[in-house]
């Protein structure tokens, strides 16, 4: 017959387990018969061990609560877990009774259609005084083949660019980096290549020596914690989650984090898609949108198009040479083509500066 010192060591065994107060409870409910005589210092110990599980539980529910509370935009309850390194069953059991709660409480709210998804509920609302604002303060940046004139980068802005495996989204990127990184703070995060890679790449700016470029190089870990608010983010590239479609929810994230800053992702496209992963979830919190086929560019999203010089114009080609990104013609409509493998077959050109064989950004004659 067990006696009181087995009763603490399975109680003991059970709780360095991971078991939490309830299953304690229960065990030692079904141990504790009038048949077993318990000494006192075993008493005492076994009261220890229900105390302690019992303690700990309240504070797995209270790191969940101020967890909770320092987050911002949405989390999942996988980002609880991790966060607060939530790993026996019980524990994290804990923790999704503690979310609950503070869903009751209206603390948190679900999010979406995806199970254990939630976010905080904003209690003091920002008001915004858009009378006095200043339309006229916008971020003055300059894209390769001159994107800038087609619309405005306001603070708080997320530009995507969408582009085919090997059409040059990265070439892209490093011409933008090159023509504004003298009057902004540009952070590159990097998803796939090493530093040596990234020096190989600048060495192809023939006219550009490597150790001008002023840019900051960071490793990409998925983070939107990383976004630095007031600075040029640029995401080169950003993965799906398992879902296509769950790549709106780091874009939610990565707006939440700005304040005067930006972020620039490139995400992957098919050939000849409308748009890149994800689809229109990919673009639903863009002002500007760029598609990149094999030497052809599109403004597939401009949220400013008030401000477009060539409205209606949203195509042009371009090649790449010694690293920067060469316009082939001016903007023109597509209203009829023919897709394949990425290239474009049929075109109906009605086009600015066309028949210039080499044209600037602008479209004016090179």
């Amino acid at each position: 017959m067990i006696d009181g010192y087995d009763i603490v060591n399975i109680l003991a065994d059970l709780k360095k387990r991971g078991a939490d107060i309830n299953k304690l409870a229960e065990v030692h409910a079904l141990l504790r018969i009038p048949e077993i005589e318990v000494r006192q210092d075993h008493a005492f110990r076994i009261q220890q061990i229900l105390l302690g599980a019992y303690k700990e539980e309240r504070n797995i529910t209270q790191e969940v609560r101020d967890w909770v509370l320092t987050t911002s935009g949405y989390f999942a309850t996988t980002d609880c877990y991790k966060d607060l390194s939530l790993t026996t069953k019980d524990h994290k059991k804990a923790a999704t009774m503690a979310l609950l709660r503070l869903e009751k409480e209206g603390i948190i709210e679900k999010y979406g259609q995806k199970r254990g998804m939630y976010r905080l509920v904003e209690r003091d609302i920002d008001q915004m005084d858009f009378k006095n604002a200043d339309p006229d303060d916008y971020l003055k940046f300059r894209f390769p083949l001159g994107v800038e004139r087609k619309t405005r980068i306001f603070p708080k802005s997320i530009v995507v660019i969408a582009g085919v495996t090997g059409t040059g989204k990265t070439s892209y990127i490093l011409d933008f980096i090159q023509q504004n990184m003298n009057d902004n703070r540009i952070i590159y995060f990097n998803s796939e290549m090493s530093a040596q890679a990234m020096h190989f790449k600048l060495q192809q700016f023939n006219s550009f020596p490597v150790f001008e470029w002023t840019f900051e190089m960071r490793q990409w870990r998925g983070n939107p914690a990383s976004i630095e608010p007031d600075a040029v983010n640029i995401i080169d590239y950003m993965h799906a989650g398992k879902n296509a479609y769950d790549i709106q929810e780091p874009m939610g994230k990565i707006i939440d984090r700005l304040n005067h800053g930006i972020a620039v992702v490139a995400i992957q496209k098919k050939p000849g898609a409308e748009y890149g992963t994800g689809g229109i979830y990919s673009s639903v919190d863009a002002c500007l949108t760029i598609n990149l086929e094999w030497k052809h560019i599109e403004v597939k999203k401009n949220r400013f198009r008030e401000t477009d010089e060539f409205p209606g114009l949203d195509h042009r080609d371009f090649d790449i040479r010694q690293g920067n990104v060469v316009a082939l013609s001016g903007w023109y409509s597509e209203s009829k083509q023919t897709k394949e493998k990425g290239f474009v077959r049929e075109r109906n050109l009605k086009a600015v500066g066309n028949d210039e064989p080499l044209l600037d950004q602008e479209g004016r004659e090179a």
